[in-house]
């Protein structure tokens, strides 16, 4: 903690002795020719320009720093058998991060060097937790802040014939479903409930081309050292290498577009005790975007379809040493508004797995920063696999314990689940958002818990109950604000809600959980 605040305070000093020394011009004459890092790092699609924006010898230099915290509270709930609560501790989590971003410009023209940066020194929770509850992968089940660095990488273009890339960057694809940068959240007309968080990071080497003809084609190869996603857990090594080819295509006077893509990757996995996962993994992206031509009406509607499969001696047993993956799952997104009032729709399919000791594992789980809702996968679901590992492997009840339970736990990724999740939004003043929708969720497959469904011999969940497949209703609401003042944004949050547990989620008497709510609240600045 220490060191990471003492970085942070060395790295500020120097970049603001660099930004005070460095000659200013227009913001927006600056910001209009950096590459699209710089305003990745507040988000995608955000109007905002850096403080810190300079033409330096005809290329062009941003240095952007942020400070953002999430304070969040939810009800108890159970988690097991016995009905151990998980009750969290108020959580306060804290973010500061710094960025910056060059380019050349036309200064060496034909060639064009862009370069990113972006350091989170100081990530996590400062306050609260998951309390006293033993168990893997819970809520917020981190010991202190840390720091993470994102991106340091360099792009090298000639025109659009070939680019060259390297070094630490991001990785994201399509929505988010399976590569997830954690840098798309609440936008001004999603009405989406979320606050992403970490995300995919990935040590590569990029080989692109692009954009050719009328329809804009890019098409790129890489090879990556996997630094962090949802997937790796300590002490694993996993590398990958894949392609993509994106076509889109724009008129820029009516707003109508259109986008098609596919990404590709190879993954192998190196995790201890020798165990290894081969993995592919192949995702479809499309998207349509029209004015329609009454009441000034946009729609845009964006679809995702990822499959994986492969093998892994991940939980091996006598009677199966290597399991068969065989994953899918999907997303529709349907986005109308005439920009001062909306909807959004959003139906979510991911494959489950009602038994993890045969043959196969058919579970797909989706990147945690795909955020569905405020608390049935972020905190119910998270919770209870959390507390799985514990109770399957207690040696007083089940003997010798199966391998690798720490895989078990969903860790707030969206699961075993064909959900549906409609929400409006209402902008009464600019910059003023309120927007809310009800999530119904099902399950896939019948929700197990391996430690209860093996002592009945049939599929029992973490409460030991016979679960059907409806998850429930949760109903969300939020207000969001963010205006700028000068150079410097503000966004200031509040969301919350309550989900009422459905037939998945009953005990052994058959009676559903109580209702959980909660509230979060978040604040953040940019400049």
């Amino acid at each position: 903690m220490r060191r990471s605040f003492s970085l942070l305070v060395f790295s500020c000093c120097g970049f603001l002795a660099l930004a005070i020394c460095l000659p200013r011009t227009g913001h927006a004459q600056a910001t209009d020719n950096l590459p699209a890092e710089a305003l990745a790092i507040i988000g995608e699609g955000t109007a905002y320009s850096p403080l810190f924006g300079y033409q330096v010898f005809g290329t062009a230099l941003a240095i952007l720093l942020a400070a953002q915290a999430r304070v969040e509270d939810v009800s108890a709930l159970p988690v097991d058998r016995e009905r151990t609560e998980f009750a969290l501790d108020t959580v306060l989590q804290m973010r500061f991060r710094l960025g910056a971003t060059f380019s050349s410009l036309q200064s060496l023209s034909p060639v064009l060097l862009q370069a990113a940066y972006e350091h989170d020194f100081l990530t996590g929770p400062l306050l609260g937790g998951p309390g006293d509850i033993d168990g893997i992968g819970l809520p917020y089940d981190q010991e202190s802040t840390r720091q993470e660095l994102r991106k340091a990488f360099f792009r090298l273009s000639w025109r659009n014939y070939l680019t060259l890339g390297g070094g630490m960057m991001t990785s994201h694809w399509g929505l988010g479903l399976i590569a997830n940068d954690g840098a798309h959240g609440w936008e001004p007309g999603s009405a989406r409930f979320a606050d992403p968080l970490g995300g995919d990071r990935v040590l590569r080497g990029l080989l692109a081309t692009g954009p050719h003809t009328g329809m804009n084609l890019v098409v790129s190869a890489f090879a990556d050292r996997v630094e962090g996603d949802e997937s790796l857990l300590s002490n694993d090594r996993a590398y990958q290498a894949g392609g993509a080819a994106m076509v889109q295509v724009a008129d820029r006077l009516t707003g109508n577009g259109y986008e098609l893509g596919a990404y590709g990757v190879v993954r192998w996995f190196d995790h201890p005790d020798g165990a290894t996962t081969d993995a592919r993994v192949l995702d479809l992206y499309g998207s349509v975007s029209r004015r329609l031509g009454f009441a000034d009406l946009r729609l845009k509607a964006q679809a995702e379809a990822a499959l994986i499969w492969g093998e892994t001696d991940l939980g091996a047993s006598v009677e199966y040493p290597t399991h068969d993956l065989l994953q899918m799952g999907g997303v529709l997104r349907i986005a109308l508004d005439n920009g001062a009032l909306g909807g959004v729709l959003d139906l979510l399919v991911a494959s489950g797995d009602r038994n993890d000791s045969d043959g196969s594992q058919n579970g797909l789980k989706v990147d945690p920063n795909f955020e569905v809702g405020l608390f049935l996968f972020r905190h119910v679901l998270a919770a209870q696999s959390g507390r799985a590992p514990v109770t399957a492997a207690d040696p007083e009840l089940v003997g010798e314990p199966a391998r690798d339970l720490d895989r078990l736990p969903t860790r707030g990724s969206p699961t075993n689940t064909l959900s549906i999740f409609p929400r409006l939004w209402w902008r009464p003043l600019d910059g003023l958002e309120l927007y809310g929708g009800a999530l119904f969720a099902l399950s896939d497959v019948e929700l197990s818990d391996p430690a209860n469904s093996r002592f009945a011999g049939e599929v029992r969940n973490a409460l030991d109950g016979d679960p059907g497949r409806f998850y429930g209703t949760e109903l969300d609401l939020g207000v969001r604000f963010r205006g700028l003042l000068e150079s410097v944004m503000l966004e200031a949050g509040l969301e919350g809600g309550v989900l009422l547990p459905g037939s998945a989620l009953v005990d052994a008497t058959g009676a559903a959980m109580d209702p959980v709510c909660g509230l979060r609240a978040l604040l953040g600045i940019w400049l």
